[in-house]
Formats: structure tokens, sequence, C-alpha cells
């Protein structure tokens, strides 16, 4: 199983803090690490269940590609479910993105004032 963080924005931890360990992702993200737990498990039973399929004899092969079928299924849905996830939490940063920008630009003189100052190595109004 690859380390969470590993695998860049689209494995474990989205595009948050890197992860040193599933148990890191555990504790600081339930919600992904179930989400990566089922996604690595279905990956492996898709796997095993595809073998089992191809070295079955040909009356057992109808009842296996539905199991297949269905872990394939799962594991579609468990991966929506992550890039649902990724998604809501991108657009709530880009909700504060925008919103920070926002509140940038109505004090667009005092933050250029300041700066000004600082660079010109005046006294501030409120210098201590």
């Amino acid at each position: 199983m690859m380390p969470p963080g590993a695998g860049g924005p689209g494995r474990p931890g989205g595009m948050g803090p890197r992860m040193n360990s599933w148990e890191d992702l555990k504790r600081i993200d339930p919600e992904m690490y179930e989400l990566e737990k089922q996604d690595q498990d279905l990956e492996r039973k898709t796997f095993e269940l595809a073998s089992q399929f191809r070295n079955a004899p040909l009356d057992q092969r109808a009842e296996m590609k539905k199991q297949v079928e269905e872990t394939v299924t799962k594991h579609f849905d468990v991966r929506q479910k992550k890039r649902q996830l990724q998604l809501s939490r991108m657009e709530k940063e880009l909700q504060r993105m925008r919103e920070e920008i926002q509140r940038r630009g109505d004090a667009q003189k005092e933050i250029v004032g300041k700066r000004l100052t600082e660079l010109l190595g005046e006294k501030g109004e409120l210098d201590f």
C-alpha cells in the first residue's frame, strides 16, 4: 500500500498537508482515510477477482463476471465520493480566497500605505 501523500494531489490528503503514514491520515482526515482505505481494498479485490475469473472454468465465469462487475461498480462509487470530497474542499478554499481578495481590495489604500511606510523607513501612526 502506498503511504499517504506519496502520490501527489490525488492521493491521501488531497491538496492538504503531506502525510507520512496512514495513521496520520486517519487522525487528521478520517473521512478521506476511510475513502482511501476502501479505494485500496477494492483495487486489490478487483484484481484478485479478475485473476480468478481468467482462471475459472467456463461454466463458472458468468457468476464470477457478476462479482467483478459489482466490485468495479463499488470501486467507481468510492472514487466518485473521493473526487466529490476533494471538489467540495476546493470550492470552500476558492470561496475563502475570493473573500480574502475582496477584503484586501477594499483595504488596498491602507495596505499600500502601510507597505510604503515600511519600505521607506518612516514612522507609522501606530508605531510603539
